[in-house]
């Protein structure tokens, strides 16, 4: 009897545990290695972003310059639509990986520094 009256609140805590339909789970990922803007980010930019992210350009901003990424990471947006989202590239568009998101991260939580 004891056994049972153990495993119900356990049985039950299991059960609560369920995550939000449609939540993302972030890697918190040590960012202890400098990320460059002009040697990491902005290839980045250049080969997934500028295509639509251009003066003119069907996308939001800027993303040939820093000041237009600067922009957006410090906003949240590119994160979000980056990072946490996932939803840019948008599909159909060649897409980053999961190490070059993460990148794009770190470089944001350094404070997206123009180095």
């Amino acid at each position: 009897m004891t056994k049972v009256l153990f495993f119900i609140p356990v049985i039950v805590f299991i059960a609560s545990c369920t995550s939000e339909k449609g939540a993302v789970p972030i890697r918190d990922v040590n960012c202890d290695s400098t990320i460059s803007y002009s040697a990491d980010i902005a290839p980045l930019m250049n080969n997934y972003c500028n295509s639509c992210h251009v003066s003119g350009g069907t996308g939001t901003g800027d993303f040939t310059t820093y000041a237009g990424v600067k922009e957006k990471a410090d906003n949240g947006s590119l994160r979000n639509r980056v990072v946490v989202l996932k939803d840019m590239p948008q599909p159909g568009s060649p897409q980053l990986t999961e190490d070059e998101r993460i990148m794009i991260d770190c470089w944001i939580k350094q404070g997206s520094p123009d180095n």
